[in-house]
């Protein structure tokens, strides 16, 4: 079993089956998303003969198809072609750093979980206040768990503790800049991407990629695409709507002689002398021959 106490002292007791449920519920959205993107870069990889198209569906790996999907674009004097090997290591081993992380941070708790010992997670305070005698305290984790009879607590790190603290602080702060670096080519890539593939609705999909985490669905949506470039895509909506916004650009549909080879009709012309050879020109008469 496992029991919260929050800041204001209540107790949450959570049982093992709502936890289960929890845990599953948790996965099925980031394995659909994992699959929708495998098939969307392997279609457009595919489309675009792009080699090892199946890279797509490998974890990581599947970054270096992403950059081949934009290899075109140009980042520091280069284009994106010509770093995807680069990018592609530095994404995967900004995400095998942070899956150390994660382990480090929640083994012990899963694996006492696991074993069905009782889970206490509170702030130091409170359980001084609650006299955990009976627990026994994992340092840094706020996890203290039942240190009595077949429950017996186990620390995973035993005697090594301390080394472990050492070594976890040295790839928590490495892993820092390099994720940083990560975001910033994983932002780039997706903004070309769909800026390439779905112009009309780039910025949309692009910000429900970075802020949602919903990339692999919007990869799915344009793996059909056709590739646009984008300058000409901006060119031709200014042909269409002028600078202003408006449909009455040269290409409009509400300029009445966008489709027109020759000048409107003059709305004098019926009341106009016959003899007059231009009588829309209400000078005329007094042009000298």
């Amino acid at each position: 079993m496992l029991t919260f106490y929050s800041t204001l002292g209540y107790a949450y007791e959570v049982p093992s089956y709502m936890i289960w449920m929890s845990v599953i519920s948790s996965l099925i959205m980031p394995i659909a998303l994992y699959v929708l993107r495998s098939i969307g870069l392997y279609t457009l990889a595919r489309r675009r003969n792009i080699k090892h198209a199946i890279l797509a569906v490998f974890p990581c790996l599947w970054f270096y198809i992403v950059c081949q999907l934009v290899r075109e674009v140009r980042i520091f004097k280069t284009t994106i072609g010509k770093l995807a090997i680069l990018f592609t290591v530095l994404f995967s081993l900004s995400q095998i750093l942070t899956l150390v992380i994660e382990f480090f941070d929640y083994f012990p708790l899963v694996g006492n979980f696991l074993a069905g010992r009782e889970i206490v997670i509170c702030s130091e305070e409170k359980a001084a206040e609650m006299a955990l005698s009976e627990y026994a305290f994992l340092p840094g984790s706020g996890i203290w768990v039942h240190n009595s009879g077949i429950h017996k607590f186990v620390n995973p790190y035993g005697d090594f503790y301390h080394v472990f603290l050492i070594i976890y602080d040295v790839i928590y702060y490495l892993s820092m800049p390099l994720d940083l670096v990560c975001i910033v080519m994983e932002v780039t890539v997706l903004m070309n991407l769909f800026r390439k593939f779905w112009p009309q609705r780039f910025v949309f999909a692009f910000i429900m990629s970075v802020f949602l985490g919903l990339s692999g669905l919007f990869i799915f949506l344009i793996r059909n695409k056709e590739p646009v470039n984008y300058n000409d895509y901006i060119r031709a909506q200014y042909q269409q709507y002028g600078p202003y916004g408006y449909s009455y650009g040269p290409r409009g549909p509400y300029n009445p002689y966008a489709n027109r080879t020759q000048q409107p009709k003059s709305p004098f012309e019926d009341y106009a002398d016959p003899k007059d050879k231009e009588p829309e020109d209400p000078f005329s008469d007094y042009d000298k021959k």
